[in-house]
C-alpha cells in the first residue's frame, strides 16, 4: 500500500469527520485532490470502508479526539455528555454511510474523466475541457455558425479566420455588412478540399500509367 495515500487518507478522514458538514467537506476534499491521486484516494477509502466498516473509523476518532473514559464515572453530567457525544458520532456515521453508498458511482465518474482528459490534473482544467466539449457538441447541432463558433469548430485562431475571410479564402456570409456567418456544411466541404492522395493511390496511378504506356508499344 502506498504510504502517501494512507497518510493522505488519515488526514483527510479526520478533517471530514470533525467538520460541521461531513458530506460537503468530503466533496470539497475530493475536488481539491489532483488526478490521478484523486482516484487512488477514492479507491483506498472505498476499500477501507468496505473491509473495516464505518464504525471502526468512528470509534478511532472518538478514542483519539476525546475518548470515552471521561464519561464513565456514572455522574449525571458525564452521562449527559456521553449521550450527546454518542448522538454526535451517530450523525457522523450516518453521513459517512451515505458517502460510502455513493462511492462506486463517484469512482466511476472520475475514472471516465481520466479517460477523457488523461493529461489534465486539476479539476479546473478538467471542467474547462468538459465545457469546451459540451460547447462543441452544441455547435454540431447548428447549421449556421457565428465567427466565434467557427473558431471553436475549426480550431483556427480568430486572427487566422480573419485573414481567411478578408481574402475570401473561406466561404462565409455577411448579410448586415459587419457580422459574419458560416454554413457548417460548407465549412466541412471547404476543410476537406484539396485532398492529398495516399501513397497507395499514387502507386496505383503510376502502375496504370506504365501499363498504358507499355500497351502503346
Amino acid at each position: 500500500m502506498n504510504p502517501d495515500i494512507e497518510r493522505h487518507f488519515t488526514t483527510f478522514l479526520w478533517k471530514v469527520v470533525l467538520s460541521d458538514n461531513v458530506t460537503e467537506t468530503f466533496n470539497d476534499g475530493v475536488k481539491e485532490t489532483p488526478m490521478p491521486e484523486k482516484l487512488s484516494l477514492l479507491n483506498f477509502i472505498f476499500h477501507k470502508f468496505k473491509t473495516k466498516g464505518i464504525d471502526y473509523f468512528i470509534q478511532g476518532v472518538a478514542n483519539e479526539h476525546v475518548g470515552f473514559y471521561k464519561f464513565h464515572d456514572g455522574t449525571d453530567e458525564n452521562v449527559t455528555g456521553y449521550k450527546l457525544w454518542m448522538d454526535w458520532l451517530g450523525q457522523k456515521a450516518e453521513s459517512l454511510n451515505a458517502i460510502q453508498s455513493d462511492l462506486p458511482e463517484t469512482i466511476a465518474f472520475w475514472e471516465e474523466q481520466l479517460k477523457m482528459f488523461p493529461t489534465v490534473s486539476s479539476d479546473s482544467e478538467r471542467l474547462a475541457n468538459i465545457e469546451k466539449a459540451l460547447e462543441k457538441s452544441l455547435i454540431l447541432q447548428k447549421e449556421v455558425l457565428t465567427q466565434e463558433e467557427v473558431v471553436i469548430y475549426t480550431g483556427y485562431s480568430s486572427s487566422y479566420l480573419y485573414k481567411l475571410t478578408s481574402s475570401n479564402s473561406i466561404p462565409h456570409y455577411k448579410p448586415l455588412g459587419n457580422k459574419l456567418y458560416f454554413k457548417r456544411a460548407e465549412l466541412d466541404e471547404w476543410m476537406l478540399s484539396n485532398r492529398n492522395k495516399t501513397v497507395e493511390e499514387i502507386k496505383e496511378e503510376a502502375s496504370s500509367f506504365l501499363k498504358k504506356k507499355k500497351n502503346r508499344f
